[in-house]
């Protein structure tokens, strides 16, 4: 016999979501701290104190690119349908290895994608130090660095946040 449970009540909806903001907090916390070299932000709405988006950016990955990369980078965004994130955006960027693999430098989750998420996005890689990322001198014709995407809905705020210090195309 399966169990099918029936919609929840606004009222255990609530009492859930104020059981397990403080734990969201508290991992926040954790990883901040177990992972000096992330840079991780949550941004919460400023009236009700709820989740708005979480940014996580792999400072080491960037490190590793500084040295070894190929100024090949892409960013996108998907939904999740993860039962806890159902609808939520994830975006992502990620730069090529010289051994051609992918490396992620950011990943963030929002409640949306639209302009103000990619704008989020783009300030918090440029306060993890990701345009000492695009400035790096490797020796050969001074060029921008190429950032590929699908045109998605915010992508002119990030290039402008960037200083348009990487050719989008």
């Amino acid at each position: 016999v399966i169990h099918v449970q029936g919609p929840v009540s606004r009222q255990a909806s609530v009492r859930y979501y104020e059981e397990s903001w403080p734990r969201l907090e508290k991992y926040v916390k954790e990883l901040k701290d177990l992972n000096p070299g992330w840079h991780i932000h949550l941004q919460k709405t400023p009236q009700e104190n709820r989740f708005r988006r979480l940014y996580i950016g792999f400072k080491m990955n960037m490190e590793v690119l500084k040295e070894a990369g190929n100024d090949v980078y892409g960013i996108d965004a998907c939904h999740s349908k993860h039962v806890f994130a159902k609808g939520m955006q994830v975006h992502i960027m990620v730069g090529r290895s010289g051994a051609n693999r992918n490396v992620v430098l950011a990943i963030s989750l929002d409640t949306t994608e639209d302009n103000a998420s990619y704008e989020y996005f783009a300030r918090e890689s440029k306060k993890m130090g990701l345009m000492q990322l695009f400035e790096v001198d490797r020796g050969f014709v001074k060029n921008k660095p190429a950032l590929f995407s699908d045109g998605m809905k915010g992508v002119t705020q990030v290039i402008q946040e960037w200083g348009n210090s990487v050719h989008h195309m």
